[in-house]
């Protein structure tokens, strides 16, 4: 965590410098004024911390405060550079540069962009899959409907998860499966959402798996919840779904303590099953393919979000080396990233709808 909060600040610290020296630069500011503006720029960097200290202490009125300022400010201060020097470019080529001009045109395009982002984060698609691995034999069809990514939060709670509750129930699932960070900071209304939980149909069960943000925002009350609406976490397992159908499900590396590279992350969960008699499904949050050599036949996974806003899908990709979609890396071996379902930090989207992912599984059928 050290590291990473020292990472974050580097980070976000060259951002606020190039916001500051921008605005510096297009307006004449006295010494205090630039004195004040670099104090707040800088304290800013850690309204997300605040946020969730202030949530662990239930003071949920600060909590929220820090929370839309802190997120929204992160998104202003990441994307005003990209936007200023595409601005600096085309105004120096058409002759008409001016430091203040720029400033505002770039504040201008860049509130159009988030504008657009906080309409694109409602407009969720269902995305269809089949998955026939086994054609010589006689199936059933079972359908799986994938949420994940939802982070319910005080800002996106009830309502938001209503609507997607509704969404899942028209894909008419066999299983409903969430693939971790369904939960991120609730204020209150646990009973509320556990109930709209247990309204998602689901012919068969509802499984899930824990994400980082679960951990994050207090593990053993989340794990309540999730269970309380009648979700099955499944953790380092398997179990037995449907007939010839396996399940498995491992814990984000949060949740564990280690790393996602290290060899005694999670177990091999699969190794008693012979792939050729029972189809095999992994839930698993971060988009990393199953390890070991006996891969399942489909592998759920979320974290990634699609890069959520454009252009941040480019350092997921190097990151993981994938973004969201699927990925048939072997002929057996369907690896599948959501897009995700909700947002995190700043609640908009763009170039990255959300999604509810359905998927048409063939289970094979033992004479």
């Amino acid at each position: 965590m050290i590291y990473f909060l020292l990472f974050y600040s580097t980070i976000y610290a060259l951002f606020q410098t190039y916001l500051f020296l921008a605005i510096k630069k297009a307006f004449s500011l006295n010494t205090r004024s630039l004195w004040i503006l670099g104090t707040f720029l800088f304290i800013a960097m850690y309204f997300p911390l605040f946020q969730r200290i202030f949530l662990s202490k239930g003071i949920s009125s600060l909590s929220l405060f820090f929370h839309i300022t802190g997120y929204f400010l992160m998104v202003y201060s990441f994307l005003f550079p990209f936007f200023h020097l595409l601005t600096i470019g085309i105004t120096k080529l058409i002759h008409l540069y001016s430091a203040d001009r720029n400033f505002y045109i770039s504040l201008t395009l860049l509130s159009l962009f988030v504008l657009y982002g906080s309409v694109e984060k409602d407009l969720i698609q269902i995305n269809r899959f089949e998955i026939n691995d086994f054609p010589d034999v006689q199936t059933k069809n079972i359908r799986i409907t994938q949420i994940s990514d939802v982070h319910i939060d005080m800002l996106r709670n009830k309502a938001f998860l209503t609507k997607i509750k509704d969404l899942s129930n028209t894909t008419d699932p066999d299983i409903v499966v969430s693939t971790g960070d369904l939960l991120d900071g609730l204020t209150g209304g646990d009973k509320e959402i556990s109930s709209i939980f247990k309204d998602f149909d689901a012919k068969i069960g509802k499984y899930a798996v824990l994400g980082n943000h679960e951990v994050y925002s207090g593990l053993d009350r989340n794990i309540q919840i999730i269970k309380d609406g009648g979700f099955k976490i499944i953790q380092q397992r398997t179990v037995e779904a449907y007939k010839n159908l396996i399940i498995g499900g491992v814990d984000d590396p949060a949740v564990t303590g280690r790393y996602e590279r290290s060899t005694s992350n999670y177990p091999d969960i699969f190794q008693k099953y012979d792939k050729k008699e029972k189809m095999l499904v992994l839930l698993k949050h971060q988009p990393v393919p199953y390890k070991y050599k006996k891969k399942p036949h489909l592998q759920l996974s979320g974290h990634s979000h699609g890069g959520q806003v454009f252009p941040f899908g480019f350092f997921v990709f190097k990151r993981y080396g994938f973004l969201k979609g699927m990925y048939d890396l072997e002929k057996d071996f369907h690896f599948y990233i959501s897009a995700g379902t909700g947002t995190w930090g700043p609640p908009i989207r763009v170039l990255s709808r959300p999604e509810i992912s359905v998927f048409d599984i063939k289970v094979p059928i033992k004479k």
